[in-house]
């Protein structure tokens, strides 16, 4: 398993990719800097791992990402569809917080049902239908204020 997020150190990003092995030990792979979660560093630092042999184009890896459209861009275009991509939980939990109080309830339990639903078909069903809602209540929320 990989985990790719960029991480801010003073005034600086890094794209850093941190694998976790059999045990559940965390190994810092490698990382590279760029001002954002941009494609051109993200693929840069997937070649990287490919280059020293740590992945493979062939994929048969689970790469775990914070949902930052550039990481996903890249991986497509590095792997296409020969990688396993599972969107962080934790990322999900903090976009929950930012919802009004009395909404964050009734999301997550609207989200722990989607993804623990018996085929992935019906996950991304009962996803859409979550993100549907939420987009929803965003449009009504901000037509009222009008």
């Amino acid at each position: 398993m990989v985990f790719i997020d960029g991480v801010g150190l003073v005034d600086r990003l890094f794209v850093t990719a941190l694998g976790l092995d059999r045990s559940g030990k965390k190994i810092v792979l490698d990382f590279e800097q760029g001002s954002t979660e941009n494609s051109g560093i993200c693929r840069k630092l997937l070649s990287n791992l490919i280059d020293r042999g740590i992945l493979h184009e062939t994929g048969g890896v689970l790469l775990a990402i914070d949902g930052g459209k550039g990481i996903r861009k890249a991986i497509r275009e590095v792997f296409g569809n020969s990688v396993a991509v599972q969107r962080c939980r934790a990322q999900t939990q903090k976009r929950q917080e930012k919802l009004p109080k009395h909404a964050q309830s009734n999301f997550s339990q609207k989200f722990s049902a989607a993804i623990n639903k018996k085929t992935c078909k019906a996950a991304q069903n009962a996803l859409a239908r979550l993100k549907s809602d939420l987009e929803l209540k965003v449009t009504r929320a901000l037509l009222s204020a009008f």
